[in-house]
């Protein structure tokens, strides 16, 4: 619980200078009980617990099995945006053993987190385009438009993602269709791109599919927008 405030604390440092610069505070490194409030895009997290030389593993998991240590478990598990990725020495099935309640909360978060499947985006446009694709044609095009500026985007199945060519890592922006026969029309979805930060931009179909020339007029300028937000974040 300590190890980490100690090591900073002997280089003459505290958690705040692990923050990015300009108050962004890009990354934090913390201890379970100080993650409250906090939350990132991507949350990587280390159990620090394992085998001893001989290979034996004790019960005993400090914080894990300390009084309101599920509450805390639970929060770690709602502190990233998209993605959680756990480290660890031991078999984490091996906490089924250990009736501490934090232990039990941690188990449930590391089921949770090897059954989340991840969905991978389309990065370059197909060949053999489907005419009748509304979100195939508009990939097509915009990657075309974009082919020499800063900015670049990924096709998901309901919906484009724009984001800028130094940052692949980081989509800001979403083009979704209305009129489609699977759009991205649920209220979940929506609130869940915006709560990470991205600008939604709502293109209706018919209007697409009768003038994709202005269509793609404004996609440069309300890429270079979102990108502006962004860094106001």
């Amino acid at each position: 619980m300590t190890l980490l405030p100690e090591a900073l604390a002997k280089e003459g440092l505290s958690e705040i200078d692990l923050a990015g610069g300009k108050g962004l505070e890009r990354l934090f490194v913390k201890a379970l009980e100080n993650v409250q409030g906090d939350e990132r895009d991507i949350v990587l997290i280390s159990m620090t617990y394992g085998p001893d030389r001989n290979g034996r593993f004790l019960a005993n998991l400090g914080v894990l099995s300390q009084p309101g240590a599920a509450k805390r478990v639970n929060v770690l598990a709602t502190r990233s945006k998209w993605k959680t990725v756990i480290y660890h020495s031991f078999d984490i099935g091996r906490l089924d053993a250990n009736t501490s309640a934090g232990a039990v909360a941690f188990l449930q978060l590391w089921n949770k987190t090897t059954k989340s499947s991840i969905i991978q985006p389309t990065v370059i446009p197909a060949s053999d385009l489907d005419p009748e694709d509304d979100l195939d044609t508009a990939f097509k095009l915009m990657d075309k438009r974009l082919k020499v500026e800063r900015f670049s985007v990924h096709r998901f199945p309901r919906f484009i993602a724009g984001y800028e060519r130094d940052k692949p890592h980081r989509y800001i922006i979403c083009f979704y269709f209305t009129g489609l026969y699977a759009p991205l029309q649920k209220a979940s979805d929506i609130a869940r791109l915006k709560g990470a930060g991205w600008v939604l931009r709502r293109i209706p179909a018919d209007r697409w599919r009768a003038d994709p020339s202005e269509g793609l007029a404004g996609i440069y300028q309300r890429m270079v927008s979102a990108a502006l937000k962004q860094f106001e974040l």
